[in-house]
């Protein structure tokens, strides 16, 4: 799987893209779907399979856009507050349609990206089980995973990059005005 970090920059991307989506649940969903493969190792030992249910349109559509609704609404807030000393919880976290939408298309981001560089791409889960490769940049995934690491890491630093000059350019025009 990529890492966060490069699915972070995804939901930052997307937010820039449609503003009027919420941040936050772009950031929980195109996250959450990784569960699976932590559950998956923890009752088994292994992580090798573990891309199921929430790898899956099927399953991120349904129960893990709402476990994504739940945790942003209810979870993302207090950890925010926590660790960015944020005492007040953006309005976006509240259970409204735009934080459906938003969990729903970071969920199907995530889904998209990891078929684009893994083995396992179990896209219609539970429905079936085959993995579904056509995504994939090569046919061999480890070099494919690479690809997508390297562009999203590229992606997000770029992202980080114009993000600092614009605050910075905005900065200076609020000083002399």
């Amino acid at each position: 799987m990529p890492s966060p970090l490069g699915h972070f920059g995804v939901a930052y991307m997307i937010h820039r893209l449609k503003k009027t989506l919420s941040l936050p649940a772009l950031i929980v969903s195109s996250t959450f779907s990784d569960i699976d493969t932590l559950i998956y190792f923890l009752s088994n030992k292994s992580s090798y399979i573990g891309r199921e249910l929430f790898h899956s349109f099927i399953g991120m559509g349904t129960l893990g856009t709402f476990i994504s609704v739940l945790l942003t609404a209810l979870v993302y807030p207090k950890v925010a507050s926590i660790f960015f000393h944020v005492n007040k919880p953006e309005q976006k976290c509240n259970f409204l349609g735009t934080v459906v939408v938003s969990c729903l298309l970071g969920g199907f981001s995530h889904i998209l990206i990891d078929s684009t560089c893994h083995c396992y791409n179990p896209l219609f889960y539970p429905f079936t089980r085959q993995s579904i490769d056509a995504l994939l940049f090569t046919s061999d995934w480890r070099l494919s995973y690479a690809i997508v690491e390297i562009l999203l890491l590229t992606m997000l630093l770029i992202t980080l990059i114009v993000e600092n000059r614009a605050k910075v350019k905005e900065f200076w025009k609020t000083k002399r005005g």
